[in-house]
């Protein structure tokens, strides 16, 4: 689905939730619409038990005026029998013009393009996100979201198109606490330590501002290349780690048409990011930290194979790395093998049946496990 099909009024907010929007066919000023997702999961690993799990994703949106609107994307997910409800994005919107629109509040961070494009479950490909990308699984190297504000838009270039997004944000702290507990939601034992960036905290631990961005250029309208970046001091206010700061670069690429000698269509999507963090020469942060990661994924499905049935299946691989400094406290590099089949009962309505080997190597010794994921996700 391309979710920059939008109205001009909502040009280049690349969320999904907006996107409902262009879809309902009614008065855009002063329209109130709740959009969103649900899921449901069976995940069998090769170590622990299987179990079931859901979700529920709803998203309000808010139009007071055709330059004016407001959006919000709540996550209900069933945990260890309760129920853990998160604020996903939280934004207001001023378009000032059709290549410049003002956004400010909690928002999917433009840099990370599966988090700002592909994490509804309805719309992501596989049952999981990308290690280093997302939380679930791996150090996360880059957040999913920002608070702060940001400014966007697109501006066309000979048959294409060249977009922009920059950004002012609550920057994330540094773990400096040798014992401390990574998120509950990572399953690797070096998210929390030593030297690795956190994101769960909305506020920030010094005067420093993030500033972020993102840049891509479009030729046509099947490929786009972006490259985004970050920086932010990263050190608590007045501790000796004040002045430690972090740089991020990436660079992603999209690819998707359909491909009349394949009879079918074709997507492919990746991003490759790093991250540098100062060495203060201080322990625990005396050593060289610089991480990185990136995907590669690939889909088919066969649509236009003239049956129904076969056109409504879909096969998708996906290729992961995360690599940690040598030097860091914990050090535990992953790869990630992704094989999955999907069967579509609608634009918005997929079953997912997905196998994953994942590789854990440190300086002793190599682990592998891995994992069968079912689910059924439905966008509304």
């Amino acid at each position: 689905m391309n979710r920059f099909a939008m109205s001009a009024a909502v040009l280049m907010l690349t969320i999904t939730s907006t996107a409902a929007f262009a879809q309902t066919g009614v008065s855009p000023r002063n329209t109130v619409l709740v959009s969103g997702f649900g899921y449901a999961n069976y995940i069998d690993p090769s170590e622990g038990p299987s179990n079931f799990a859901v979700g529920l994703n709803p998203v309000f949106l808010w139009q007071a005026q055709n330059d004016l609107f407001f959006e919000a994307e709540l996550e209900f997910e069933l945990e260890d029998g309760v129920t853990n409800t998160a604020l996903e994005y939280a934004q207001a919107w001023w378009v000032a013009g059709n290549s410049l629109t003002f956004g400010a509040g909690k928002f999917l961070n433009p840099t990370n393009i599966f988090a700002e494009r592909y994490h509804p479950t309805w719309i992501n490909k596989l049952p999981n996100g990308p290690l280093g990308f997302t939380a679930h699984g791996g150090v996360q190297l880059t957040n999913t979201a920002h608070t702060g504000v940001q400014a966007r838009g697109g501006i066309p270039i000979a048959s294409g198109k060249f977009t922009y997004a920059v950004f002012l944000a609550n920057g994330p702290a540094i773990h400096t606490e040798v014992l401390k507990a990574g998120p509950a939601k990572s399953g690797d034992p070096a998210a929390g330590a030593v030297g690795t960036l956190d994101f769960n905290g909305t506020e920030d631990n010094n005067d420093n501002k993030l500033v972020g961005g993102r840049f891509a250029v479009l030729p046509w309208s099947s490929l786009e290349i972006g490259y985004g970046f970050e920086a932010a001091k990263i050190g608590d206010m007045d501790s000796e780690f004040a002045d430690v700061g972090t740089t991020t670069n990436s660079v992603d690429l999209i690819f998707n048409r359909d491909v009349n000698a394949i009879r079918g269509h074709l997507d492919i999507r990746g991003q490759y990011v790093n991250v540098a963090v100062d060495n203060p020469g201080i322990a625990p942060l005396d050593f060289d930290n610089n991480s990185s990661a990136w995907y590669s994924q690939l889909s088919y499905r066969p649509s236009k194979s003239g049956s129904p049935l076969v056109a409504s299946f879909e096969g998708v691989f996906r290729y992961e790395e995360l690599d940690l400094p040598e030097g860091a406290p914990v050090n535990a590099d992953m790869t990630r093998l992704s094989f999955g089949l999907n069967r579509w009962f609608s634009p918005s309505t997929v079953f997912k049946l997905a196998y994953q080997k994942k590789t854990t190597r440190d300086e002793v010794e190599e682990d592998e496990d891995t994992v069968v994921t079912c689910q059924f996700a439905m966008g509304f």
